[in-house]
């Protein structure tokens, strides 16, 4: 699974655990990549989705040039927003897939029941 927070940060998820990831961008040519192309550093791995969250609001504070109390809490604001947002998508997104599922599975069975 993959879930896109914001511009910068996702969650992925293996068999084990949940990974958070910050977007960087190749400023030269290597080996494996061009200039230009987005890639993502693994912050942490989390067992809980909410350690995960936690770990973006205090790494993105820790690594911005946010001066003044009303510019970090206008960030943290639209942090928890934006991840809000992304929980609601996927939510829909993973509901979409079951009933799409469950609507193919009723086919399914139609098919079959009208060939009995």
């Amino acid at each position: 699974m993959i879930l896109k927070i914001n511009e910068d940060y996702r969650i992925t998820t293996d068999s084990i655990c949940i990974i958070l990831e910050k977007k960087r961008v190749i400023q030269k040519n290597t080996k494996n990549h061009k200039a230009g192309d987005e890639v993502y550093d693994t912050i942490g791995y989390y067992g809980e989705f909410e350690h995960a969250y936690r770990a973006m609001v205090k790494h993105g504070l820790l690594t911005s040039d946010l001066e003044g109390l009303g510019a970090i809490l206008n960030w943290i604001k639209r942090t928890n927003r934006e991840i809000k947002e992304s929980l609601s998508k996927a939510s829909i997104d993973c509901l979409r897939r079951e009933n799409e599922r469950l609507v193919a599975e009723v086919e399914r069975l139609k098919k079959r029941e009208g060939k009995a």
